[in-house]
C-alpha cells in the first residue's frame, strides 16, 4: 500500500492530516470516492444511481487552480483551511479568490480568507461531530462526538441543509451514515483499480503554494513555536 511498490516503497510523511482521507472522499474531481477514476462509465453510473443526482459531468479537469485564474470557477466553498493566510504569496491567492462570484468559508476562527468570504459559516471541531480519517496507508479510524457544540447548527448539520437547499436527496442522520455509503461506494471497487499517481524522477515537483500545509492552527502552532524558540 506505500508509493512505489507494494509491501515496500515510500511511506509519505505528509503536512497536513486527513490528506489522504479527503481524496478517498472523492474531494478530487477526476478520482471516485475510494480512488477510483471517474473516466470508469460503470462505477460513474453507480455513482449517478446511489446519489440520484442526475448525470454527472463526462470532462473533468483536475487543475483547480488554473480554473480559479481563469474566472471559470464562479461559486467556491472553502473549508478547513487558510489559503490566504497560508500563502506564500497572499497577493495572488487573495486576487484569484477575488475572480469567483461567491465565496463561501466555513473555519472556526476568522482567518484570513474568512476575511475575504462573502458568506461565513461557523464550524465544528471534530471532537464535536465525530467522523473518520485515513492515513497514508489508506486505514481509515472511525471516531464518535465526545462534546457538544456549541452552535446552533454543526458542520455536519449544515452540510445536511445545503444539500436540501441544493435539491440533492440524502438520508444522512449521522456521520457514520457517511462512512456505511463510502463503504459501499467502496466495496464495488476491483481491488488495484484505483487511483496511482506515478511518483516523478528526474524533475523536481513544481514548488507549492502554501506553507505549513494550508491549514490555521498549523500555523499558529508553528509561529508560536518558533516565537518561543527565539525567546529561549
Amino acid at each position: 500500500g506505500k508509493a512505489g511498490k507494494s509491501a515496500s516503497g515510500l511511506m509519505a510523511l505528509k503536512e497536513k492530516n486527513n490528506a489522504q482521507g479527503l481524496f478517498d472522499m472523492g474531494a478530487c474531481a477526476a478520482i471516485a470516492p475510494g480512488g477510483g477514476s471517474m473516466q470508469d462509465k460503470t462505477l460513474v453510473a453507480g455513482l449517478e444511481k446511489l446519489w440520484q443526482a442526475g448525470k454527472l459531468p463526462e470532462e473533468v479537469d483536475q487543475e483547480q487552480w488554473s480554473l480559479l485564474e481563469k474566472g471559470n470557477i464562479k461559486h467556491a466553498y472553502i473549508f478547513g483551511e487558510d489559503p490566504v493566510g497560508c500563502a506564500k504569496d497572499k497577493d495572488i491567492v487573495r486576487s484569484v479568490l477575488n475572480m469567483t462570484d461567491f465565496l463561501v468559508v466555513q473555519d472556526v476562527f476568522m482567518s484570513d480568507t474568512a476575511k475575504e468570504a462573502d458568506l461565513i459559516l461557523p464550524a465544528s471541531f471534530h471532537t464535536e461531530i465525530g467522523g473518520s480519517f485515513a492515513n497514508a496507508q489508506k486505514y481509515i479510524q472511525q471516531f464518535d462526538a465526545v462534546m457538544p457544540s456549541p452552535l446552533s447548527q454543526s458542520s455536519f448539520e449544515q452540510l445536511i441543509m445545503l444539500h436540501k437547499i441544493a435539491g440533492l436527496k440524502t438520508t444522512f442522520q449521522t456521520t457514520a451514515d457517511v462512512m456505511l455509503e463510502a463503504a459501499t461506494v467502496m466495496k464495488d471497487q476491483p481491488a488495484g483499480k484505483g487511483y496511482f499517481r506515478l511518483i516523478p524522477t528526474g524533475e523536481d515537483n513544481p514548488p507549492g503554494r502554501f506553507n505549513y500545509g494550508c491549514d490555521l492552527l498549523v500555523k499558529q502552532f508553528e509561529t508560536t513555536w518558533e516565537e518561543s524558540f527565539k525567546q529561549v
